[in-house]
């Protein structure tokens, strides 16, 4: 697998530090793609608005005096790690509230430059799977709790597919009984209704219904029968749908 690079610039205002971080990164750091680097200017912020980078080194000394700018122009959370830069009678915290992901003490440490390498991989690879567990979750629930899309007469509404009770044939019309959202009028003809839940467990016991098997409550015996909904409703099942209906019973019990 590919290792993907992290995109890095440096910002200190002591050349001959920057100059040997830079060394360091370009000859130590494989895993680091060099940007750029310059003092605490407005050419180095401009290079780091424009070049987009995952990482920055930067002094915390001059950032703490520009801390208004920093915040104005990449806000209070901005869209890169940053890394502090300092000697060791500083305490960051106390100088600046720009969130940092580590403090390094100048001149920085070889092997305090791996780690910080490592924490910065270690950071991106949980993040990207944050997002594999975000977009399964997000397909999890698009599967066990579907949404449907019905037309009205003012546009449409989305609606959850284990939420409907029943539908009403009205002429080219359906009437969409929700279990707790009431009546939907909706611009469709009770087929293309149907045909819309399938392969969900919905079953047409008429032509003028069609329920969902979740809030079948019972059914009463006749020359077609009837069946009872959740909500008391008693709906008449067509003599020749009667075989459909018991068929569909057994395959969503089981």
């Amino acid at each position: 697998m590919v290792t993907e690079l992290i995109n890095t610039i440096v910002v200190d205002d002591e050349p001959d530090m920057r100059k040997a971080l830079v060394y360091s990164l370009v000859h130590s750091c494989p895993q680091v793609q060099l940007l750029g680097s310059g003092g605490s200017d407005q050419k180095t912020w401009s290079m780091i608005e424009h070049q987009h980078p995952d990482l920055v080194f930067w002094d915390v000394i001059p950032l703490y005096h520009q801390q208004s700018d920093f915040i104005i122009q990449f806000g209070d959370m901005p869209p890169f790690e940053v890394v502090l830069m300092g000697n060791d009678r500083l305490e960051p915290e106390e100088i600046t509230s720009t969130p940092a992901l580590d403090f390094l003490t100048k001149p920085i440490k070889q092997h305090e430059l791996w780690r910080l390498i490592r924490l910065v991989q270690e950071k991106r690879q949980m993040h990207r799977l944050l997002k594999q567990v975000d977009t399964l979750t997000n397909l999890l629930n698009s599967f066990l709790h579907p949404m449907l899309e019905l037309p009205t007469m003012q546009g449409f509404d989305l609606v959850p597919v284990d939420r409907i009770c029943y539908c009403q044939s009205q002429n080219n019309y359906t009437k969409v009984t929700m279990v707790d959202r009431g009546n939907l009028l909706v611009t469709k003809s009770l087929k293309d209704v149907e045909q819309a839940l399938h392969p969900h467990p919905f079953v047409r016991i008429h032509k003028q219904h069609l329920i969902n098997l979740r809030y079948m409550k019972s059914y009463l015996k006749g020359d077609g029968g009837e069946v009872v909904m959740h909500d008391g409703t008693v709906l008449s099942v067509a003599r020749n749908r009667k075989n459909t209906l018991r068929e569909a019973c057994c395959r969503f019990q089981h």
